[in-house]
């Protein structure tokens, strides 16, 4: 039924202009169980309460991608930490700033998109969009580029053909990827401790680590007193099966969005060979990229 009003409703907006995209909005992320298949441009979720952690983020673009083999999620995830409360004239500006670069390195590492920004380079705080928060001059300069890292490496975040071995490869039992450092490293996105994702292309292997450590509490729609303390010197080993081109690291973080090449060396490991080498810094999103030979 649906699938059918939305081809409807897209054939007469064609007619009226031939570039018109149509999106349906999945508030609390139904029905996208039906819409994902549907005639439209992309995935749009609303995102409500009871979906309150970061890795809850995650898991509603891991089940949107895994509905729809082509097309983008987009997660509409209002931020009312920017907003102006009642009796009061101002919001913490530092606390809003820092979680919404956390929530941001959440939804772009796992492979979605954010509608956070309106006009006059506004956030957005609640559906229909009656009230905003203002973006000091600073955390401008950060948005843009986290929007600049997510164009320039949008095969790594976005590629279709990525698939997400988070909880295959690395921890519990797992051992073809480890780290070594002072935090602990996780796939499951606790606080106090650094959250991985790896996803695999077929020439590539990505690794996101997004730094958790010293936060008050995970939960996306809160401001954070402070921004996680910032990892050094980490250690990553990783078993190969094929050649290695290079491992590059990358982090909207940087002054520049540019690659920085890491020195690598091929070590021992309990499952054939591996290679090892060094993150120098995290402050809250990096993503190394191996790169294979083809």
């Amino acid at each position: 039924m649906l699938s059918s009003i939305n081809q409807s409703n897209k054939k007469h907006l064609k007619e009226v202009n031939a570039e018109v995209g149509l999106i349906f909005n999945n508030v609390s992320n139904y029905p996208v169980h039906t819409t994902a298949k549907a005639d439209q441009d992309a995935i749009y979720i609303e995102v409500w309460p009871p979906v309150i952690h970061l890795r809850e983020l995650k898991a509603l673009i891991d089940r949107g991608r895994e509905l729809s083999d082509d097309k983008h999620v987009i997660l509409s995830a209002y931020l009312p930490s920017f907003k102006q409360t009642e009796g009061y004239d101002q919001y913490d500006q530092t606390a809003a700033e820092n979680g919404a670069l956390l929530t941001m390195a959440t939804i772009f590492a796992s492979g979605g998109y954010h509608l956070l920004i309106g006009e006059e380079n506004k956030v957005l705080t609640e559906a229909y969009y009656p009230s905003y928060g203002t973006m000091s001059n600073i955390f401008i300069e950060e948005v843009r580029k986290y929007y600049d890292f997510i164009v320039r490496y949008g095969k790594l975040l976005y590629d279709h053909q990525l698939v997400d071995l988070s909880f295959v490869y690395t921890g519990g039992i797992n051992t073809e990827i480890s780290f070594q450092g002072e935090a602990a490293y996780t796939p499951n996105g606790d606080v106090n401790t650094v959250w991985t994702m790896v996803k695999q292309l077929p020439d590539y292997q990505i690794i996101h680590l997004i730094n958790l450590v010293g936060l008050e509490d995970d939960y996306w729609e809160h401001g954070k007193k402070q921004r996680p303390k910032k990892q050094k010197e980490i250690t990553c080993t990783v078993l190969i099966e094929k050649e290695v081109n290079g491992v590059y690291l990358a982090s909207p973080d940087f002054e520049n969005t540019e690659p920085i090449k890491l020195n690598d060396q091929i070590v021992s490991h309990e499952h054939g060979k591996a290679i090892q080498f060094t993150i120098p810094t995290l402050s809250i999103w990096d993503m190394v990229y191996i790169e294979f030979v083809q």
